[in-house]
């Protein structure tokens, strides 16, 4: 293990509810070693996938604050299990939010991910299998340097369900569907693969709304 590096960052100090006013922050030296395990269990659970999106924060205290959007109840419970068994856990604050269940919603989530994963331009980024047999992908995961990515600074990530932490993800491009709104949030290698991803999802008739949380990966 590397020694703990202390860094500052911006995290949520109190829980907010989707539409109220802008939460307080604190700075809080977060412990590499301890960020890095949280961020490891919860990318190896294995029914975290493409409509799911887990936030984390670790404090210095030891003790971790979840949030997040899943689909099935028993990520969220599973998610908590494996953090608070990681060394050096203290406590864990579970708000992961559970999307309500929904025959319609299951319908855009499989005809947007078929939108954008089986379009061959945007194949990089996941695999175009069918999606329930798709939650381990074959690429490098997302996610590492929340603070450095203006997008997640913005106000819808100071809300419920993700309190302005730091986003694990698995799939290039995830999914999040309630009440037939679409968020896509990941990254990605161009403001023409944005583009397209955006029109893809804006193109299937069943979703009421999409909601663009795509970043732009800078070119090196």
């Amino acid at each position: 293990m590397q020694s703990i590096k202390a860094r500052l960052t911006v995290v949520a100090a109190s829980a907010m509810i989707a539409g109220s006013g802008a939460p307080a922050f604190v700075l809080a030296a977060q412990g590499n070693d301890l960020v890095n395990e949280v961020r490891k269990e919860l990318r190896s659970l294995p029914s975290y996938g493409v409509f799911d999106l887990l936030t984390f924060v670790a404090n210095p205290d030891g003790s971790v604050v979840l949030a997040g959007y899943v689909v099935n109840s028993s990520l969220k419970t599973d998610a908590e299990k494996a953090v608070a068994g990681i060394k050096g856990v203290t406590k864990v604050d579970n708000r992961i939010e559970v999307a309500p269940n929904s025959i319609a919603d299951d319908e855009v989530r499989r005809r947007i991910f078929r939108a954008i994963y089986r379009d061959p331009f945007l194949a990089k980024y996941g695999t175009a299998a069918d999606e329930m047999a798709a939650t381990r992908p074959r690429f490098s995961p997302w996610g590492n340097r929340f603070h450095d990515f203006p997008i997640f600074r913005g106000s819808r990530w100071m809300q419920a369900p993700f309190f302005g932490e730091e986003p694990v993800g698995d799939y290039g491009i995830h999914i999040l569907v309630k009440n037939g709104v679409v968020t896509l949030v990941g990254e990605v290698d161009s403001e023409d693969d944005k583009k397209t991803v955006v029109a893809n999802a804006s193109r299937v008739a069943a979703a009421s709304k999409v909601v663009d949380a795509l970043y732009v990966r800078p070119k090196k």
